[in-house]
């Protein structure tokens, strides 16, 4: 039988919540950038790279002000030092 118009039909594929993802791409940038040695990266470099894996993810749409407030919220991830303009940030681990 024919679904009816406007029928809505699920998926058995669970869909991510976009959080992680992005909590997983900023794991990926921080790696990518970090040369082994803990160095402070720029936060707008980190963000470069997570843009760069994935255009899509955007911390406003995350419900963040800036992207500075998208690392205080990843904290366990990324440390974040902000000393008078400049953003720096680094692995947590």
């Amino acid at each position: 039988m024919d679904e009816p118009s406007g029928a809505v039909v699920f998926s058995d594929e669970a869909v991510e919540d976009p959080q992680e993802i992005a909590s997983r791409l900023l794991q990926r940038a921080l790696q990518l950038g970090d040369r082994g040695n803990g160095d402070w990266l720029h936060s707008s470099a980190v963000k470069t790279h997570t843009r760069r894996m994935d255009p899509s993810v955007s911390e406003k749409a995350l419900g963040f002000k800036s992207f500075s407030d998208f690392l205080e919220a990843n904290s366990i991830i990324a440390q974040l030092e902000e000393t008078g303009h400049e953003h720096l940030v680094r692995s947590a681990d």
